[in-house]
Parts: C-alpha cells; structure tokens; sequence
C-alpha cells in the first residue's frame, strides 16, 4: 500500500483527507475495499480516498510524495 497524507508532509488543514493508492488481493472484492475504507475513516476521524491505479503522468508527478508501507 502506498499512501499520501497531508499531515505527514506538513501540509494538514482542518479538513484534510487521506489518499491511499492501494494493491487489491486477487482474493479480495471491491465490498472489502470498501469496508477498509470505512474502517479507517472512523479510526482516523478523516475522509479517505482509496485508489488502485494512478495515470502514468499523475503518478510521476507525485512520486516523490508517496509513502509505500
């Protein structure tokens, strides 16, 4: 999992969100995805966008901001 968080960059604001760019288990279904994400936006208190692909000119450009866990 790869993700770009504002408060990690020291970019955070009041309403700042979490981008999470995510690889999906061959096992795993979109309602699992969307379980996750409803998990971590009560655990975090924040909205969270969860993607699993990035166009190849949007992912060079935020390359350097990415955070792979």
């Amino acid at each position: 999992m790869t993700f770009a968080f504002s408060a990690l960059l020291h970019e955070e604001k009041p309403n700042s969100d979490v981008d999470l760019l995510v690889s999906i288990a061959p096992d795993r279904s979109l309602f699992d995805l969307i379980d996750f994400k409803h998990e971590l936006e009560n655990l975090l208190s924040r909205s969270i966008d969860i993607g699993t692909e990035l166009h190849p000119v949007v992912y060079a450009s935020v390359t350097e901001e990415l955070i792979s866990l």
